[in-house]
């Protein structure tokens, strides 16, 4: 409990100071075709919760964890905050997101996953993951698009790891100490926020639930698949709004408002819409990652059965397809 209170009040005073340098320097996420909110806000805001959890792992850090996130948040971070100041082009960013989940990967060495009651290993598993690293990385920024959704995701994961019993280790040290910081992050972004956290944060946070969830896998600790259930909302939201955009033939790299959650947030508002996310985490995917845990052989019916509720959601509101209303 301490671990948190300490996690806590460091992300607010890192959240206030960094609002603060932010305001003073004009830094603000402009209206663009992708934006939700009304009028230029600051942002940049994961630069201070950032540099607090780097420091935890830096102070306290110790095990197969250490150096992959150091080193591949680092650089993420980096990478995000030059994209917020300057506007990295896209391929340079990919370019980057693809060498750091490699390089981690290399760092934790072999791997092994047990999924359902088989052990997977090789090369194959080694790509899959990679793809995922690459993947949530970019989805967390997809789905950073209103106030409160991705801090709120990380606590939602947070929770669910310590209901699965991940209490010992420096993985669920991390996962706590994490969503504890981004706790403090969240008195300022939530609706209406007064602050983003950029794509600093939002790929830095998008790696580090990857390399998390990986190693809690590794050590039997919370199973992958269990992890996978918990980041239902932002993974099925992700990938089902651009398998439509490609299916139905849009520019699905240009920026857009199609996604699930924007479109509950322009019917119901922001807070409304982060509130429903939560109850849904909390109602139904806390029970199916215990599932996971009872019965493990069944892990593919426990996944489609946490999707189910968003593949309606997503049908019924026309995620990933043409918004008749853009801004701008």
């Amino acid at each position: 409990m301490s671990l948190l209170g300490i996690g806590f009040c460091l992300g607010v005073l890192a959240s206030w100071v960094t609002l603060i340098v932010v305001r003073s320097s004009g830094v603000v996420a402009e209206l663009n075709l992708r934006s939700s909110h009304e009028v230029p806000t600051p942002t940049l805001g994961g630069v201070g919760f950032v540099l607090v959890i780097l420091g935890f792992v830096v102070v306290l850090g110790e095990g197969m964890l250490v150096l992959p996130v150091l080193l591949g948040g680092g650089v993420l971070a980096g990478l995000g905050l030059a994209d917020d100041l300057l506007h990295v082009p896209p391929g340079i960013r990919l370019v980057g997101h693809c060498t750091m989940v490699a390089a981690a990967l290399w760092l934790l060495g072999g791997t092994e996953l047990i999924v359902g009651q088989t052990v997977l290993s090789g090369v194959g598993l080694a790509v899959a993951l990679w793809l995922i690293g690459v993947w949530f990385i970019n989805l967390y920024n997809f789905m950073d698009g209103i106030d409160g959704i991705a801090a709120t995701q990380w606590l939602i994961y947070s929770g669910g790891v310590g209901l699965l019993g991940a209490t010992d280790g420096f993985a669920a040290e991390l996962v706590w100490f994490a969503g504890a910081v981004v706790g403090g992050f969240l008195i300022f972004n939530w609706a209406p926020a007064r602050i983003f956290m950029g794509d600093v944060g939002s790929g830095f946070l998008g790696f580090l639930v990857w390399m998390v969830a990986l190693a809690l896998a590794v050590t039997e600790t919370v199973p992958f698949v269990a992890s996978m259930v918990l980041l239902t909302v932002f993974w099925f939201d992700a990938t089902y709004t651009l398998g439509v955009r490609i299916v139905t033939g849009q520019a699905f790299a240009s920026a857009h408002r199609s996604h699930l959650y924007q479109r509950l947030a322009q019917r119901l508002g922001h807070g409304t819409t982060v509130v429903i996310f939560v109850g849904y985490a909390v109602g139904w995917l806390y029970p199916l990652s215990v599932a996971v845990l009872k019965a493990p052989q069944w892990w593919l019916c426990w996944v489609v059965l946490g999707c189910t509720p968003m593949a309606a959601a997503c049908w019924r509101t026309g995620a990933g397809r043409l918004d008749p209303s853009p801004a701008g």
